[in-house]
C-alpha cells in the first residue's frame, strides 16, 4: 500500500513538470497546425509590400521648331516669275518669295539680312539706283510690305512679290481665282531710243495647206527663205522688250504672227530653232484649242524656248472699234491675264484685231500694256507712237525680192 502511495506521488510530479515554463524564459516551440499549409489555416496571410523609391518626374522636351515658314503658313500661292513658277506664301493678303528664289530666277537679287534688314549685296553702277534695305518682321507682325523673317534650319528672308515689282517696274498681277501671282519685267518705253527705223513683220499662218484666205499662208519654202535672207544680210530679229537696247543691234527687224494658228507651232517653230531666230506670236486665246489653233501647251512650249514672245491678240478677236467702252476693256484685260495663265509671263503688246481701234481703245491701252500695234503702214519709227505701231504686210504672194525690197 505505501508502495502504491509513492508511485501516485511520483507521477503527478512528473506531469507537473511538462507544463512548466523552461528556465531562462524561453517560449515553447510553436508546432505547425494540422490539416494544411502554414498561413491558410490558423494564421493570417501577409503580402508582402514593397520598398518605395522616391523618383523624379521627367523633364518635358520642347516641341523642335519647324524647319521653314512654310512649313507652318496655311495659304500658298503660286508666283510666276517671269515664266518661272515657285511655291510663296500668303499672308495678310500679300505673296512672300523666299530671297533665294529671287536669286534662283534673277541673280542680280542678291542679298544678305540681320534679321533686322535685308539688304542688296550686288554691284550697281549707279550707286543711287541700288535697291533699299526692306526691314524684317516675324510672320505675326507683317503688315504687308516688310520682309518677314523666319529662323528654321536656317534663316530665312521672305519678300512681297508686289514690294519687288513696284521697286524694280515690273509688271505684277494678281490671280484669285487661279491662287497665283504674276511678276513680269515691263517694257518702259522711256528707255527706248527714238527716231531708229524698226521693220515690223507681220504674218498669219505659216502653211501650204490653204484651208483659209490664200494670201494670208506663206508657204513654209518661202518662210525659209526669208529666214535665210534676214540671217546672211545682217539683220537682228529681236522682240519688242530688246527695244530698250536698239543698240545692241545694226539691223534690228521683228517678226510677229497674228492670231495663233497650229501651224506657227508645226511649221514656223522649227525654223525658227533651225536659224535661231526671234518671232512674236499675237494669240487670240479664246480660240487656243479649237480647230486651227495651237493649243495652250504648245504655245507655252513656244513661250518657255525662248525664241518666242507670246502676246496678246485680245480673247474673241472684235472689232474694237464697234464695242462700247467696257466691252473693250473686257477684252484688253482679260485677254492679259489669260496669256499670264498660258505662259506664266504678263503680255506687254497687244495687236488690234484687223487694226480696229478709236479713242476708248488708246484710254484704255496704257492701264494694261506698254505698246499697241497695227495692220499696215510701213516701216515703224520709234517714239512716233506707242499704242500705233506700224507693220508691214508679208504675204503668200511676195516673192523674195519682194520680201527684201519691203525691208529696204
Amino acid at each position: 500500500m505505501r508502495k502504491m502511495c509513492v508511485m501516485l506521488a511520483l507521477l503527478a510530479c512528473l506531469a507537473g513538470c511538462g507544463m512548466t515554463r523552461p528556465a531562462g524564459g524561453t517560449e515553447p516551440a510553436a508546432t505547425e497546425p494540422s490539416g494544411g499549409e502554414w498561413g491558410v489555416l490558423g494564421a493570417e496571410s501577409v503580402t508582402p509590400v514593397p520598398m518605395q523609391t522616391q523618383t523624379q518626374a521627367p523633364e518635358e522636351t520642347p516641341e523642335p521648331k519647324p524647319a521653314s515658314l512654310a512649313e507652318i503658313c496655311p495659304e500658298k500661292v503660286t508666283v510666276w516669275l517671269d515664266g518661272v513658277a515657285v511655291e510663296g506664301l500668303a499672308r495678310d493678303g500679300a505673296a512672300l518669295v523666299e530671297a533665294g528664289q529671287w536669286t534662283d530666277r534673277w541673280s542680280w537679287f542678291r542679298g544678305d539680312g540681320d534679321g533686322k534688314t535685308w539688304s542688296f549685296t550686288g554691284e550697281w553702277t549707279d550707286e543711287q539706283a541700288k535697291p533699299p534695305e526692306i526691314s524684317c518682321v516675324e510672320a505675326e507682325r507683317f503688315s504687308g510690305v516688310e520682309c518677314v523673317y523666319y529662323s528654321g534650319d536656317e534663316e530665312e528672308y521672305w519678300i512681297p512679290a508686289e514690294w519687288v515689282a513696284l521697286r524694280f517696274g515690273y509688271q505684277y498681277l494678281e490671280d484669285p481665282e487661279q491662287q497665283a501671282v504674276y511678276v513680269t519685267p515691263y517694257v518702259d518705253t522711256q528707255e527706248i531710243p527714238t527716231g531708229v527705223s524698226v521693220p515690223v513683220l507681220m504674218y498669219h499662218a505659216v502653211s501650204d495647206d490653204l484651208w483659209g484666205i490664200e494670201e494670208l499662208f506663206v508657204s513654209p519654202d518661202d518662210m525659209r527663205a526669208q529666214l535665210e535672207y534676214l540671217t546672211e544680210n545682217g539683220y537682228d530679229p529681236i522682240f519688242f522688250s530688246d527695244l530698250s537696247h536698239l543698240s545692241d543691234y545694226d539691223k534690228p527687224v521683228i517678226l510677229t504672227l497674228d492670231d495663233g494658228y497650229d501651224d506657227n507651232y508645226t511649221e514656223l517653230f522649227p525654223l525658227l530653232q533651225e536659224y535661231d531666230v526671234k518671232a512674236t506670236v499675237f494669240v487670240i486665246t479664246g480660240f487656243l484649242g479649237t480647230e486651227h489653233y495651237m493649243t495652250a501647251d504648245q504655245a507655252r512650249e513656244m513661250s518657255e524656248s525662248g525664241l518666242v514672245d507670246i502676246q496678246s491678240h485680245t480673247v474673241h478677236h472684235p472689232e474694237l472699234e464697234e464695242l462700247d467702252y467696257d466691252a473693250q476693256k473686257d477684252e484688253i484685260s482679260q485677254s492679259r491675264l489669260e496669256v499670264a495663265r498660258v505662259t506664266g509671263r504678263i503680255p506687254y503688246v497687244l495687236a488690234y484685231p484687223s487694226g480696229s481701234r478709236n479713242d476708248d481703245t488708246l484710254s484704255i491701252m496704257p492701264d494694261y500694256y506698254a505698246l499697241g500695234v497695227d495692220m499696215n503702214g510701213g516701216t515703224w519709227v520709234t517714239g512716233e507712237s506707242w499704242y500705233k505701231v506700224d507693220r508691214i504686210y508679208i504675204s503668200r504672194m511676195d516673192t523674195l525680192d519682194d520680201f527684201a525690197a519691203k525691208l529696204s
